[in-house]
């Protein structure tokens, strides 16, 4: 959602699916999303180095939280969603 608040397409965002480098974002954002995706497939394979890259990128810790809320919340109001079989179109 916020990817589209942003001007990104639903188009770029399905391209993007099949490699998140293709993201017509700034760097600096793009890694950001990526790091979403890592937490949001395996929340456990994040490494401090990680967190590092994205700090000497400009981004501050609660950036990066607020980020990473943003990406999980969104994945488990989809859960949600399909569970109860609702469409959010």
């Amino acid at each position: 959602m916020i990817l589209l608040q942003s001007g990104v397409s639903t188009e770029d965002i399905t391209k993007s699916k099949e490699n998140p480098d293709n993201m017509p974002l700034e760097e600096k954002d793009k890694e950001l999303v990526k790091f979403v995706l890592k937490v949001v497939k395996d929340s456990k394979s994040t490494t401090a180095d990680d967190m590092e890259k994205l700090r000497k990128l400009g981004w501050k810790d609660r950036d990066i939280m607020d980020a990473v809320n943003h990406g999980t919340t969104q994945v488990s109001s989809d859960m949600i969603f399909n569970a109860f079989k609702i469409d959010a179109d």
